[in-house]
């Protein structure tokens, strides 16, 4: 199977960096909204009147079947691109936007944030480059999650958001940059939370991660890597 290539992520978070530069002396001008963790920032039914852009924090996408379950789309540090598409088509959002995270967000009109990209040649290449980034990213986790076995399935969603919220500090510690529950972890894998916990604590005995209260650390990347069926 395709194995990943950390360095061209590295290279993408780059050009995504780079435009949310951009974006930030764009958007600072307007209001900051703050949302607590666990908090909706948008549900099903509303519609779009302003671009998002979050300047602090992480949001969960995600909807509920007939039966209650919950079924996670994807995780985002920059919910701007899925509100600028539903902006542009007029569209009512089908999602819940929760914030996982105490999470900070500046909202612009849409017809402020068009007028700056007609004006910025520069930010609107950066916009596409940035989105299509998003877009592959979304497809990477549609690819993880449906990996394989539960234990496949878990270690292969620990590499995706390693990948893109991952973080190793001086001494080499690599973990996930903020607290990550088993029933958002299940929810993005699709299966139960009972069975994630289980398959977790598989990975921690197997020596390939361990847990705090605060995140999941990744004692061993390329064993996570094997153990993901995606090498």
């Amino acid at each position: 199977m395709r194995k990943f290539d950390f360095c061209a992520k590295i290279k993408a978070r780059k050009v995504i960096s780079r435009f949310e530069e951009t974006l930030i002396k764009f958007f600072e001008q307007y209001r900051l909204t703050t949302y607590k963790k666990g908090e909706n920032i948008l549900r099903p039914g509303d519609t779009f009147t302003n671009v998002y852009f979050v300047k602090k924090g992480y949001v969960r996408l995600y909807n509920t079947t007939l039966d209650g379950k919950e079924i996670t789309i994807n995780l985002f540090k920059p919910l701007f691109y899925l509100s600028l598409m539903y902006s542009l088509n007029k569209k009512e959002c089908r999602y819940f936007f929760e914030a996982i995270t105490d999470t900070e967000v500046w909202k612009a009109p849409l017809e402020d944030f068009l007028a700056f990209i007609e004006k910025d040649r520069e930010a609107s290449l950066l916009a596409l480059g940035a989105t299509t980034n998003a877009f592959n990213s979304l497809l990477m986790h549609i690819e993880s999650s449906s990996a394989g076995r539960s234990y496949n399935k878990i270690a292969s969603i620990l590499v995706s958001l390693i990948r893109d919220f991952g973080s190793t500090d001086e001494q080499g510690v690599t973990k996930i940059d903020f607290s990550t529950t088993h029933r958002v972890i299940a929810s993005l894998a699709g299966i139960s939370r009972e069975t994630a916990s289980i398959q977790i604590k598989r990975l921690e005995k197997d020596g390939i991660i361990t847990q705090s209260r605060e995140s999941i650390i990744i004692k061993d990347i390329e064993k996570l890597k094997e153990a993901s069926s995606l090498e």
